[in-house]
């Protein structure tokens, strides 16, 4: 037995498709900004990394505790 308010089956093939072409174009468009910006990324982790090393060793030279 057939629900007529279902979708054609052919319509939800089209709909897939249309689905998995504006992912991939996504995927694409979010690869290419990570390829122009991940330098700066790199940098902001450097600094952060320095940051937490610089305050992890001045922490430990004035600790007064013993």
């Amino acid at each position: 037995m057939r629900n007529d308010n279902s979708p054609h089956f052919l319509a939800r093939i089209l709909e897939a498709a249309i689905t998995i072409a504006a992912s991939g174009y996504l995927i694409r468009l979010g690869i290419g900004f990570f390829l122009e910006v991940w330098w700066v990324l790199l940098i902001i982790l450097l600094a952060v990394c320095g940051a937490v090393i610089g305050w992890r060793f001045w922490k430990s030279r004035h600790d007064t505790k013993w």
